[in-house]
């Protein structure tokens, strides 16, 4: 699929936007490559467990999770409808959704030129390359004209706009979706701020230094902020128990990871900063999920008005 012939170049960013920006970029070009040790489809996010699964096999709860995802969207069968991945890493939730709804039209966009490489070659292997458009850039300035898509999602990739209600990100999906459209968010939130001292603190702050956020968004203001920019809530479900089981992986990966790393198969490689912190951000993130006054995951779709 080609470029959309829409796309204009984004206003210039602040100087501390782009500071920011080049942070991400800079993360996931350096640790990108690592998410083949949690998933060989590069599904770079958290499982979703329902009854009757296997707690031992991680495939299919990641792909269980873009499952939910794809269900709350309500996408018809017929024409097609296009949607937009708000953070689409290497395409992998974009090419699940086809394997499903093959009518559907996707577009992906992601800040980092490596992942826009590798996602489009996957599709291309995959025969998808004319049905899913990948982009370099910014979600909060979209190359889409207004109520143009059919709907949106974004999987562990809210937390990168900025503030803790992620207005830009709302306000500009709101601008492209159409009437009635949906759109859904699975990530993690905090339930209230965060303390300013205490091992809470410790863990949110490592975590976000180390996987380059901003912060995660407080729940309340989140919701509250989707109801001024014109959604309708239609579903804000704690799913905390079900990523759990997936989130029980991350000693295991991280473990592997250093191995390989320290005395397998690539301690002869110089291993990057960026790519040992964010070994360290999976593990103090599982961490910062147990205290559940604070964290939770939340599975939210939200519906212009």
């Amino acid at each position: 699929m080609d470029t959309l012939d829409v796309y204009s170049e984004p206003a210039p960013n602040t100087s501390e936007r782009a500071l920011f920006l080049e942070s991400i970029q800079k993360l996931y070009e350096k640790a990108g490559p690592d998410y083949a040790y949690w998933s060989k489809a590069f599904h770079m996010h958290f499982g979703y467990y329902r009854w009757g699964m296997n707690p031992f096999a991680l495939e299919p709860m990641l792909e269980e999770m873009n499952r939910q995802v794809g269900h709350l969207l309500a996408l018809p069968n017929s024409g097609n409808p296009h949607i937009v991945d708000l953070g689409c890493g290497l395409g992998a939730v974009a090419r699940q959704l086809l394997e499903w709804k093959p009518n559907l039209r996707i577009s992906g966009i992601t800040l980092v030129p490596w992942q826009v490489e590798q996602a489009r070659h996957k599709n291309k292997e995959a025969n998808l390359h004319d049905q899913i458009d990948i982009m370099l850039g910014d979600y909060t300035q979209l190359p889409m004209p207004n109520c143009s898509v059919d709907g949106a999602y974004a999987i562990e990739s809210s937390c990168y706009a900025s503030g803790s209600d992620k207005a830009d990100l709302i306000r500009e999906s709101a601008r492209v979706l159409k009437p009635g459209a949906s759109w859904v968010i699975a990530d993690g939130f905090m339930k209230q701020s965060p303390p300013s001292k205490g091992i809470v603190a410790y863990l949110n702050r490592k975590v976000c230094d180390y996987w380059a956020l901003p912060g995660f968004a407080e729940i309340d203001r989140f919701c509250q902020v989707l109801k001024e920019e014109g959604f309708e809530l239609e579903a804000v479900r704690d799913i905390s128990w079900h990523v759990a089981p997936s989130a029980a992986y991350i000693p295991r990966t991280c473990i592997r990871f250093l191995w390989d790393h320290f005395y397998g198969k690539k301690s002869h490689h110089k291993t990057s900063k960026e790519a040992f912190q964010n070994a360290w951000a999976s593990v103090m993130g599982g961490i910062l999920g147990t205290f559940r006054s604070y964290f939770a995951y939340y599975l939210i779709k939200a519906r212009k008005k």
